[in-house]
């Protein structure tokens, strides 16, 4: 099944329309930057939601989508408790974000083309731009997408690859819209649709069809890349490297906190749904092996990244105090994701035993490697002198993830983690 991600006005980001099953229940009530709406009206955890503002909900999604539509307006949450209804007032309130005044779409460069499909078909190749439809200019996916259901009959849909332009004749209809739509991948790079007026993106000169190709050096490669540089910019000035046709530019942009147009908020989390399955031996041993194989393949990745600065070191590492606040955490919902989580703490810390660096099992192994290789043993004295090295990086690493766990203390505070 081939499934084309859409940017959410609601999230912020790309999205499929899916989301977990959650019950109605409320599982916890949270506090948003010191006020706690759900909390201080009255609600408590496992009420089970019945309606807002007299309107019966069946899901959680609906649930919040009806929350989200009524920022800063007074909103009537009908709840079961004891099998008796209550009704409580809540103001909603928007969640303030750092922006930079725009909407993000993404790419109309072609990255795939399913083998056999309707778009290899009729001459769609990776590696082409979708530059117009009809002869008029498209800059995004969504915007290509809005042409082609937009028209009607005989098309000319127009692509360039390397300075060459090439036209596509395309019969639309609703069947070969979808067809082509699901036969093509493009690349996530974020593309600007659309600048707010009087926001820092336009005034520092960001258009519509400009693609974000770094901030502050670190490449973006994804609308979340990009959201989470403004997120974590603290109001910070950053430096946006652009493309706009064939030319690059730079942006410095200092984002702005704002409620506007976010959505609305009250603080609580649903009580997830169990979902349970039992295994034999011989099959809960492969899924353990499974599961660990996927772990370290997510660990692995996440270090990668974190090296290659796609992702922020500081969003990621975390200390004793983290590890004590996800126990605590974790042991709330329950025995088995306990275990879960201690499962993978272990693994974490096999994976960082094994790291080539000195008083680690790691650093041993590679000095056995090296005695190998040079047939000789290594010194004393250098042994000594590496122990030292390892015991430096390993303090130093504990007090940084400390640091950061620390400056992370208010945040679970403001939440009501604790």
């Amino acid at each position: 099944m081939n499934v084309i991600p859409e940017m959410s006005p609601e999230m912020g980001m790309p999205a499929i329309g899916i989301e977990p099953k959650a019950s109605l229940v409320v599982g916890r009530l949270l506090s948003l930057n010191g006020v706690a709406p759900a909390k201080e009206a009255g609600i408590r955890e496992d009420d089970q939601i019945l309606a807002v503002d007299g309107a019966k909900v069946s899901s959680w999604s609906q649930f919040q989508k009806e929350i989200a539509q009524r920022p800063n307006q007074p909103t009537t949450i009908t709840v079961s408790r004891e099998n008796k209804p209550l009704n409580f007032q809540v103001i909603p309130i928007p969640e303030p974000r750092w922006i930079i005044g725009v909407e993000l779409d993404f790419s109309a460069q072609i990255e795939a083309v399913k083998g056999n499909s309707l778009a290899q078909k009729i001459g769609f190749e990776a590696g082409q731009k979708i530059v117009a439809v009809d002869a008029k200019s498209i800059a995004t996916l969504r915007g290509f997408f809005e042409a082609l259901e937009e028209s009607e009959g005989e098309i000319i849909i127009t692509v360039e690859s390397q300075d060459e332009k090439k036209d596509i004749q395309f019969l639309s209809s609703s069947q070969n819209t979808e067809a082509l739509k699901s036969s093509i991948a493009t690349k996530s790079q974020p593309v600007i649709a659309e600048v707010r007026p009087h926001y820092p993106a336009q005034i520092a000169g960001l258009a519509p069809g400009d693609s974000i190709i770094e901030v502050d050096t670190k490449e973006i490669e994804d609308a979340e890349s990009l959201i989470g540089a403004i997120q974590n910019s603290g109001g910070e000035a950053l430096e946006l490297t652009y493309q706009r046709g064939n030319e690059a530019g730079k942006a410095l942009i200092e984002p702005v906190l704002t409620t506007v147009g976010q959505p609305g908020m009250i603080g609580v989390l649903p009580k997830a749904l169990p979902l349970v399955r039992h295994y034999g031996w011989l099959k809960s041993i492969q899924t353990g092996f499974s599961k660990t194989r996927t772990v370290v393949i997510q660990i692995y990745l996440s270090i990668r990244a974190m090296i290659s600065r796609r992702i922020s070191a500081r969003q990621q590492l975390g200390g004793p105090i983290t590890i004590a606040v996800a126990s605590y955490y974790f042991a709330s919902e329950g025995v088995a994701k306990l275990l879960y989580f201690l499962g993978i703490i272990s693994i974490s810390l096999v994976l960082i035993n094994l790291l080539p660096l000195p008083v680690l099992d790691g650093g041993l192994l590679f000095l056995l490697g090296v005695e190998k290789l040079k047939g000789s043993p290594v010194s004393q004295k250098t042994q000594e002198a590496l122990n030292y090295i390892g015991w430096a990086l390993i303090i130093s690493l504990m007090l940084w993830v400390t640091f950061f766990d620390i400056m992370r203390l208010k945040d679970w505070l403001d939440k009501g983690l604790f």
